[in-house]
């Protein structure tokens, strides 16, 4: 299990360097660029179901 550090008398940031770090846009771009996990693809359920159909006929 791991720990967990609480650090008590912590640095604050300021309210520029809280602004610099919010780039929603970067967040959002990075977002769509990712590849559907290999569930959403449709051929995954093709495969899957012919491999069914097939052991269901066996």
């Amino acid at each position: 299990m791991q720990k967990i550090k609480i650090i008590v008398n912590g640095h604050v940031p300021s309210k520029t360097e809280i602004n610099s770090k919010q780039n929603f846009n970067k967040v959002l771009k990075d977002f769509y660029r990712l590849k559907p996990a290999i569930l959403v693809n449709p051929w995954f359920y093709g495969i899957v179901g012919f491999a069914s159909l097939f052991l269901f006929f066996l």
